[in-house]
């Protein structure tokens, strides 16, 4: 006797076998991920850059607490640094802050956030030790000395309290003259809060040194924010020597200190 085969059908009247996606559905699906992906990764990488914004000016203001902390243990002055070593805190500098203020955690506010890993040539000195030493953590970095001097090597470069770490050099040769009134002592800042030092700047980021006009000079920077961008809209974040910090577009920033290829904030 013959007997018609049943078909099962699920809840809904629908077949019970599974359905498949075609090849053009799958394709659809592809490209609908991969439009979003294009969408939101602009966005997420925007995010990130503004997070580490403002990361570095806490990092700034953290700093500006303990250059403060500082000031009022020694009569007033900031820190002493070498006109021509900027992006380097001397040894015995390095040391006090260590001791009494970081107590050993410098590397979390002393190096932008745009700078992980840090490699060695970035920051690289006369007299650096192994050249071949790359990312290196900002921990790293903060604990060990990268020159034979003594130096350690920031994650900003350091304006305040110049002093004469070479025969025969001044801050009067490395300091541009901005306002034009024949010297140089007001571009600097000696003192914590000295007249004038809520215009004057004592730590910033790194930028490049780069030869030229003023003008190309600006427009080849590499700034940090966004990082290792040369973008019109990029910035860089400054502390002044009041112990404020402030993002400055690359328009606003100024060529302001020579060695002989210029830098600016």
């Amino acid at each position: 006797m013959h007997t018609k085969q049943s078909t099962q059908r699920g809840p809904g009247g629908h077949d019970g076998a599974r359905a498949a996606f075609t090849l053009v559905e799958l394709l659809v699906v592809i490209g609908i991920i991969a439009v979003l992906v294009g969408i939101l990764l602009p966005a997420l990488s925007r995010a990130r850059e503004a997070s580490y914004t403002t990361q570095c000016l806490s990092n700034l203001r953290q700093v500006g607490i303990y250059l403060n902390l500082y000031a009022n243990e020694n009569k007033g002055f900031l820190p002493p640094q070498s006109p021509t070593f900027i992006r380097a805190m001397p040894g015995v500098t390095y040391e006090y802050i260590d001791q009494r203020y970081t107590k050993g955690a410098g590397g979390k506010v002393f190096y932008c956030p745009t700078l992980q890993p840090v490699t060695m040539y970035l920051f690289n000195l006369p007299g650096a030790i192994d050249p071949a030493t790359f990312d290196w953590s900002p921990e790293e970095h903060w604990k060990k000395s990268a020159t034979n001097t003594g130096h350690r090597i920031l994650g900003y470069f350091y304006l305040g309290n110049p002093t004469l770490d070479l025969p025969f050099t001044s801050p009067d040769n490395y300091w541009i003259d901005m306002n034009k009134n024949g010297k140089v002592r007001d571009e600097y800042v000696v003192k914590f809060s000295e007249k004038g030092s809520s215009n004057l700047a004592v730590m910033t980021d790194v930028v490049n040194q780069v030869v030229g006009s003023p003008q190309q000079k600006k427009e080849r920077w590499v700034l940090r924010h966004p990082s290792q961008v040369k973008n019109p809209k990029g910035g860089t974040n400054v502390l002044y020597g009041d112990g404020h910090a402030a993002h400055v577009l690359r328009g606003d920033m100024q060529v302001r200190w020579y060695l002989p290829n210029s830098v600016g904030w």
